[in-house]
């Protein structure tokens, strides 16, 4: 630490600022707590402004690199031992050691290899990228703003986890309007973990690969948990979620998709809707949003039925049809339950 620092920032000894000690500056700007990397970026940084006297400088300067810090502290634990991580440039640690490096395309891997029922779990390439696409043209818009106004009423300002985030689509717009919250997305496919994370590239957000079976957060640590056509932990959900946290699960209506259903199977049938009570959450809102959506080129009939589970239950015969397809007029039709955590 410079030497020069003003007075009321000297109070801590050396050895504990070197040790990682918290150093605290009681002043009327802000209260400061400084790590030890915190401390050598100070130093580097603003030895001319301390040395030129101009404290106040300083001390703007040094208040935003502490909030820049404070939006660094991970909302994720270690997969291994459960304890909080650290989030550094390029890594991930935790106090006992095990490190879990940041992809390139900005997702961290905390899948461990007894959760992995398969080398690439989850959603293939093919899937994530029919997926991203047919939501990227406002198919789906409709829910993505259903559930954005469910995620400001019940998120803002909060932590909110979105368990099977794909590839990210509805992960932004909860993000957005939810703001200024934050946010972290898992998914056991790499794949889509990538392409959510390419999408938020925000301080505020955090993208691993994880399964909903094995929540990389800390119990109590969200405020808001989200679940779209994903598999469901009822455990896991309720552990990460603090009391009175929301829970919105999102899930296809009976009709969804009839039309692309009957023109692929020779005996459609129509989605059932499970019991909706879950232990240990109160149900508080049910919600339908339906629409009938138009798609007119055979690209976006082929991406809509490869982005579903259909694709890969069909026979060659429904492949062959659904490849025939150049006009779809279909329902897209999805139920929203939101939970309040007793």
């Amino acid at each position: 630490f410079p030497e020069n620092l003003p007075t009321r920032w000297q109070r801590v000894p050396p050895a504990e600022v070197a040790a990682g000690s918290a150093c605290e500056g009681h002043t009327d700007l802000f209260q400061i707590k400084v790590t030890e990397s915190l401390c050598k970026m100070f130093s580097a940084k603003f030895t001319n402004e301390v040395a030129a006297g101009s404290t106040r400088l300083f001390l703007r300067r040094a208040e935003r690199y502490v909030q820049r810090g404070e939006q660094m502290k991970s909302m994720l634990i270690c997969p291994v031992c459960g304890s909080s991580l650290e989030r550094c440039e390029h890594t991930y640690r935790c106090p006992s050691g095990h490190s879990f490096d940041i992809a390139a395309k900005g997702y961290v891997n905390l899948l461990l290899s007894n959760q992995m029922k398969s080398k690439l779990p989850g959603d293939n390439k093919l899937m994530v990228n029919a997926r991203t696409e047919f939501l990227d043209k406002g198919y789906y818009s409709h829910l993505a703003a259903e559930a954005a106004r469910i995620a400001k009423k019940y998120g803002s300002g909060g932590v909110i986890l979105d368990a099977g985030c794909g590839e990210g689509y509805y992960t932004e717009k909860l993000y957005r309007a939810a703001a200024p919250a934050r946010l972290v997305g898992a998914d056991i496919s790499k794949f889509a973990c990538a392409k959510a994370a390419a999408r938020l590239r925000e301080e505020n957000v955090e993208i691993a690969a994880a399964s909903v079976f094995h929540l990389p957060m800390a119990s109590a640590s969200a405020d808001m948990a989200v679940t779209m056509f994903a598999p469901f932990c009822r455990e896991e959900f309720y552990r990460v979620l603090r009391e009175g946290g929301c829970l919105l699960m999102v899930i296809p209506s009976e009709g969804h998709l009839m039309s692309l259903k009957r023109a692929v199977y020779d005996k459609p049938y129509e989605n059932n809707l499970a019991d909706t009570d879950i232990e240990g959450f109160e149900l508080a809102e049910r919600l339908r949003v339906q629409r009938d959506i138009t798609l007119d080129n055979s690209h976006d009939i082929q991406s809509l039925f490869a982005m579903t589970p259909y694709y890969y239950k069909t026979s060659e015969e429904g492949h062959r049809r659904a490849e025939g397809l150049t006009h779809l007029v279909t329902s897209a039709d999805f139920t929203l339950l939101v939970y309040i955590k007793k």
